[in-house]
């Protein structure tokens, strides 16, 4: 068994908890270290029980808040070496810091850690598989293709913490520039609902016991339009029709969920 919960979703800061019966994670720490506090507390949770933290890539929106866990906790910082240069300034002072090599896997406690190369403008994103409790976890956010890497770990999963970041018409004809809205629609980019809807509907497993819904663009995305799009691709395959999804934001915690061997 594992319970996991997004603490928060979006440009200006994403984390997401996992616990099993003796690791606590954060993947992420892109909020400040009281916004982690704050929503932790309302599961009863501790930041100080920390076990680690698993750096999915450099961009602010998802390391803000680690340099003041890791310090003020000795939490180990997992991250490649490409991050670890990247994110110089926001692990100023962080001692405990654990390298580690995109693609490989590695153990902590009673988890098993696949890290999985993923496209997007950073210095060298990662997507991370967690096993433990006889369940696998999967956060894919903040890229802007489905590698083969990726499709090859979805059907294996228990529960999907997927970017569903825009919707296509409302990109077209929204504030953003044209540069920019290429740079989004890019194969570094971010996954549009209909991309991670599709990636779902096509190569989950009947194991799949919930989806979340990520990393949803303010101005270009509605919870509404991720939450239908994925939904149905799912309920059109009857095997698929019992996963939950769930929505995150920016601002609020997510709900805990158990997911079950």
């Amino acid at each position: 068994m594992m319970q996991a919960a997004v603490l928060a979703s979006g440009s200006n800061g994403n984390s997401v908890y996992l616990e099993t019966e003796n690791t606590r994670l954060l993947v992420d720490s892109g909020v400040s270290a009281r916004k982690i506090h704050d929503r932790l507390m309302k599961f009863n949770r501790s930041e100080s029980k920390i076990d680690a933290i698993l750096i999915t890539h450099d961009h602010l929106d998802h390391v803000y808040g680690v340099r003041v866990l890791a310090r003020k906790f000795g939490v180990p910082v997992f991250l490649n070496q490409p991050t670890r240069e990247k994110a110089r300034r926001a692990l100023r002072g962080v001692n405990s810091i654990e390298i580690v090599r995109t693609g490989e896997d590695f153990n902590f406690k009673d988890v098993h850690i696949q890290t999985i190369p993923v496209p997007h403008d950073s210095a060298e994103a990662m997507g991370f598989v967690v096993t433990g409790g006889g369940v696998s976890l999967g956060v894919f956010t903040d890229l802007g293709t489905a590698t083969p890497a990726v499709e090859r770990a979805i059907p294996k999963l228990d529960a999907l913490v997927l970017e569903t970041n825009y919707d296509p018409e409302l990109l077209r004809n929204g504030p953003y520039p044209k540069d920019l809205q290429a740079r989004i629609r890019g194969e570094k980019g971010h996954l549009s609902n209909e991309q991670a809807a599709d990636l779902c509907g096509r190569l989950a497993s009947p194991k799949l016991q919930v989806v979340y819904c990520a990393h949803l663009s303010a101005e270009n995305n509605s919870p509404n339009l991720a939450y239908r799009e994925m939904r149905r691709k799912l309920s059109a395959r009857p095997d698929l029709r019992h996963v939950r999804v769930l929505m995150t934001s920016r601002r609020t915690v997510s709900r805990m969920t158990t997911i079950s061997a």
